[in-house]
């Protein structure tokens, strides 16, 4: 482990990476980095920092990370988890490039990202990214790991279908938002499923809705719902709405 953290660098000369061939987890937070380049090393047959599992840059000025003359497919080959957090960036396309095969945690909370893509990262189990401009809910049906969603505090204004085949996932918050319906929820899919909606512009629930997603769903044992000042609409039936309104908080 390398911790560099709360130095006050502001400045990283991109052959300093070059001989951290055994490094695993590098630690940058809390410095003053407004952009961070990654260059070819001596030997670009060899992979640039094969074994670091995590890498710590929250807490910088950065808007973006560079990677010059690199075959990019030898890049972060092992990374599991990378924050970004409290930075700059408002585009994180750069992460599409690299393989990130075994990323399992992304925190992008913080930031004034617009856009997200992350389909291509398929081990992921967590997603941070709450405070930011996100507008459009991402498509992330692909991420069948994903167990942790936070996209609160954004500019999303309809939930999509994106994440409907969210079969593993435990926790979807997209509370304070600019949503008015909710729909496309993956009810049907989960056993186990807190949803965080508050502070959106919703001001009524289609029971029916719910209703009729958590019957099909046989395998479902809990779900949470956290909303505020809202009211139930469409009853069909008293077990159902006894149902929803027990899991509504």
């Amino acid at each position: 482990m390398l911790n560099l953290s709360k130095n006050k660098i502001n400045y990283i000369n991109s052959k300093f990476f070059d001989n951290l061939v055994s490094l695993e987890i590098l630690c940058l937070n809390g410095n003053r980095l407004k952009s961070l380049k990654f260059e070819k090393n001596s030997d670009n047959r060899y992979t640039f920092l094969p074994n670091l599992t995590r890498l710590e840059l929250s807490g910088n000025f950065l808007h973006d990370l560079k990677f010059l003359n690199m075959n990019l497919d030898k890049c972060f080959t092992n990374l599991k988890k990378i924050n970004l957090a409290k930075n700059n960036f408002n585009d994180i396309s750069f992460l599409e490039a690299l393989p990130l095969k075994h990323l399992e945690e992304i925190n992008l909370q913080f930031n004034t990202i617009r856009r997200i893509n992350l389909k291509k990262i398929k081990k992921l189990i967590k997603i941070d990214a709450y405070y930011n401009s996100i507008e459009v809910l991402p498509d992330l049906n692909d991420l069948i790991f994903l167990e942790n969603l936070n996209l609160s505090n954004n500019k999303i204004k309809n939930i999509s279908n994106g994440i409907i085949n969210l079969k593993s996932l435990k926790k979807l918050n997209l509370s304070y938002n600019e949503i008015k319906k909710i729909e496309n929820l993956p009810l049907i899919v989960n056993k186990d499923l807190e949803l965080y909606l508050q502070g959106n512009k919703i001001n009524s629930i289609d029971e029916f809705y719910f209703g009729k997603n958590i019957i099909k769903n046989e395998n479902l044992k809990t779900i949470r719902i956290m909303i505020s000042d809202i009211y139930l609409a469409g009853i069909k039936s008293k077990n159902s709405f006894r149902y929803i309104k027990d899991h509504i908080y």
